[in-house]
């Protein structure tokens, strides 16, 4: 198939090699009226994907919804402009199947399909350390909840640190990971079980996860994954003391095996290739 790839300039570019090891002819963020598929990979690309769905009307559109928050508002702004792009799509992927579930039930819009979004292993090779601190990194909106991170850990005298992709340079980040006690997520809402914490889960640390309905989803039953009850600030520094006191004990790298088989851009990939040839 000759596919167009919109996607921002990130990690997700790493589709076009591997769908083209599928045999796939890949235009990255371009288009022609010969495509077979436009593969639109995030809001943050409407432009672009307007352009080419309103351009090449006959190439069927096919979207990939990341992140129904409830926390968001969809009917303002580049998600009003989206869910429209998603009406009018021949097919509508999702990162999980609950963000599948919450937009069908908000907007009637079906996405029968979900990929778990990937990561980028290669960048994790190498020696993983426990020098003795715990890390949060994320966007700072403000249903990450850095802030009762910080005060939780505070509290508790745990040496911690706040990553922001704005903020922080990627090797530093990188490094830290690797280098930290656990990886903590004390997010209301993610799309999957954050892509922090699956890349703190390939490099074999324990993760402290709220348990929003996409952390149930995917990581429930797994021994390296504590979950805390997401409106409970005195659970949430229980379960910190605990694992920080336990972080030794913990198993590690139980979830590894999940994370090859569904957060690498092989399987991805993978998946997004079977998926279009079924269509």
């Amino acid at each position: 198939m000759k596919l167009s790839l919109i996607t921002p300039n990130n990690w997700l570019t790493l589709m076009k090699p591997e769908l083209e090891k599928l045999g796939h002819q890949v235009l990255l963020n371009q288009c022609s009226s010969d495509c077979d598929y436009i593969l639109a990979m995030s809001q943050s690309q409407n432009n672009n994907i307007e352009k080419f769905h309103y351009l090449y009307p006959n190439v069927p559109l096919i979207t990939y919804n990341w992140d129904w928050y409830d926390c968001l508002n969809k009917r303002k702004n580049e998600w009003a402009r989206f869910v429209q792009l998603m009406k009018e799509s021949k097919e509508v992927w999702s990162s999980s199947k609950i963000t599948a579930e919450k937009c069908e039930k908000e907007t009637g819009i079906k996405s029968k399909h979900w990929f778990y979004a990937f990561i980028m292993p290669d960048e994790w090779e190498g020696e993983n350390k426990d020098e003795g601190f715990i890390i949060q990194a994320s966007r700072q909106d403000w249903y990450k909840r850095f802030e009762g991170f910080e005060s939780a850990a505070q509290e508790l005298g745990i040496p911690f640190k706040s990553f922001h992709p704005n903020k922080n340079p990627r090797p530093e980040y990188v490094k830290a990971i690797k280098e930290c006690s656990f990886v903590v997520s004390a997010s209301t809402e993610e799309s999957l079980g954050t892509v922090s914490a699956i890349e703190g889960l390939w490099c074999s640390k324990p993760v402290l996860m709220a348990d929003f309905d996409s952390a149930k989803e995917v990581w429930k039953g797994h021994p390296d994954v504590i979950l805390f009850k997401s409106d409970s600030y005195d659970d949430f520094k229980e379960k910190m003391k605990w694992l920080w006191d336990n972080r030794g004990n913990v198993p590690r790298g139980i979830s590894r095996k999940k994370i090859e088989e569904n957060f690498t851009p092989e399987s991805f990939t993978r998946k997004v290739h079977e998926r279009l040839m079924q269509i």
